[in-house]
């Protein structure tokens, strides 16, 4: 984080400018200094707009560095002086992060927690996080919406649809159909791939696909979304929360019931590819056996042709994107 041009840097102070942002993949890239918080690219991004009269009391998160958490029903960051001003400095500040960089700050924090390996980021809230793994999961449901368009109603009104879904048949379709469409969660013209999500979003929409596919008709579809979500996972500790946060609403569950839950529908050799996957990310940090694409092969000849039109149909997406950042 930094920020700079500021008029005052005391707590209470007059603040303003803007705090800008540094994707983790690019901390210290090109830069004389690796070890700095600086970077020859220039990516950085205004993250939040700081004025006087918008200053928030500095008292939530005020134990850590950076804190992120709910503010009126907003997204609102907490940070100490001397964080963004230098050694010295007194007090601190917070802001709301405006709506439009809302899709930032998730992004931010689904990067981290892969960089970390899925643990605790002490400086997040749990209802702040809450909303953001909640907002993804609607994103998925309905690809090409704004932020505006998610969250309507603010963050109360996203749990409120969160606890009142019925995630029944008509969701899974719905689910199915994004993801093998575009293998990414996708927000207006940006994407945020599979394996960044985090497990509180992975894990519900196994279960919803496989409560669905478990209890009705069988769906060819269905089970290759299934592989995809499975497949995209890249790590040990990825997997085992997704397992454990395999439940309607992300609650944690026993792993090992949610692994039986998927083992109950697998036939021969399907059964043994995921178990050569799941040993794959257990030993190796990624899947050596079967091919890198998939937890298993869905055995259907329709399958392919299938694959190759939604193939063909994701790849179009894509070009459409264009030159749009591709988180």
């Amino acid at each position: 984080m930094k920020a700079e041009g500021f008029a005052g840097a005391e707590a209470g102070g007059a603040l303003s400018g803007a705090v800008e942002w540094l994707p983790p993949a690019d901390f210290g890239k090109n830069s004389s200094n690796p070890g700095a918080l600086t970077s020859g690219n220039s990516n950085w991004n205004a993250l939040a707009q700081i004025k006087a009269e918008g200053n928030l009391a500095f008292g939530v998160g005020a134990e850590v560095d950076f804190g992120i958490s709910l503010t009126l029903d907003q997204f609102s960051l907490h940070c100490k002086a001397n964080l963004v001003f230098g050694p010295g400095a007194g007090g601190g500040f917070g802001t709301v992060v405006d709506l439009e960089k809302v899709w930032d700050l998730v992004v931010l924090i689904c990067e981290t927690l892969s960089d970390i390996e899925y643990r605790y980021l002490l400086g997040v809230e749990r209802t702040a996080f809450e909303a953001m793994y909640q907002l993804l999961y609607k994103a998925a449901l309905n690809p090409g919406r704004t932020v505006e368009q998610l969250m309507e109603r603010g963050t109360r009104g996203l749990n409120d649809w969160w606890t009142e879904r019925e995630a029944g048949i008509q969701e899974a379709e719905a689910l199915t159909k994004s993801i093998l469409l575009n293998r990414a969660v996708v927000l207006k013209d940006r994407l945020l791939p599979i394996d960044r999500l985090p497990p509180e979003t992975i894990g519900p929409m196994l279960w919803t696909l496989t409560e669905s596919y478990l209890g009705k008709t069988r769906s060819i579809e269905q089970e290759q979304a299934i592989v995809e979500l499975l497949s995209r996972i890249r790590r040990w500790r990825h997997m085992i929360e997704t397992l454990e946060h395999m439940s309607v609403d992300g609650k944690k569950v026993n792993a090992t019931d949610s692994l039986n839950r998927i083992n109950s529908f697998l036939l021969d050799k399907q059964q043994d590819d995921f178990n050569s996957f799941l040993e794959g990310l257990a030993l190796h940090g990624k899947p050596t056996v079967p091919a890198a694409r998939y937890a298993w092969s869905v055995n259907d000849s329709e399958l392919y042709s299938q694959d190759k039109t939604l193939m063909r149909a994701s790849a179009s997406r894509r070009q459409t994107v264009g030159n749009s950042r591709n988180v």
